[in-house]
């Protein structure tokens, strides 16, 4: 009788190891499943973010660009800018460089330009440097 009692007992002893690696392999699985699915909801929120940081973007140099259409619109009523603009190199230097591009999209800056003679001086001789022009009749006011 106690051999049977012993090997009831080992068997309990067998089918509860089997039931804790088995219970540990489906621990294993489901983890392996949660940080799956974690992995991919955490990659589609990324792309997401990723997506409309890009379109803000977008939108945002596109607001810049109809901006500094505007500003030259605006600046080509003045002699002194009609000057600059139509020589050939110093518009583009205009069209081409981040700098001046920045520059005449922002409001205030378009202003101090049409009020201040100084200002309008520096950015005149800065727009000569770099198109590296000395041909053009510069003292307009």
């Amino acid at each position: 009788m106690e051999d049977i009692i012993g090997h009831i007992l080992a068997g309990v002893v067998r089918g509860a190891v089997a039931l804790g690696e088995a219970a540990a392999d489906a621990t294993k699985v489901i983890a392996r499943g949660t940080v799956g699915i974690v992995k991919v909801v955490g990659e589609n929120i990324a792309e997401e973010i990723v997506e409309q940081a890009l379109e803000s973007i977008e939108g945002r140099e596109k607001r810049k660009q109809r901006r500094f259409a505007r500003h030259i619109e605006k600046l080509k009523g003045h002699d002194w800018f009609k000057v600059i603009y139509e020589d050939v190199k110093c518009r583009d230097v205009i069209h081409t460089e981040e700098r001046y591009r920045n520059l005449l999209s922002k409001r205030r800056y378009i202003h101090k330009l049409i009020r201040n003679e100084n200002e309008r001086q520096q950015f005149i001789q800065q727009i000569r440097v770099e198109a590296k022009v000395d041909d053009v009749i510069w003292d307009i006011k």
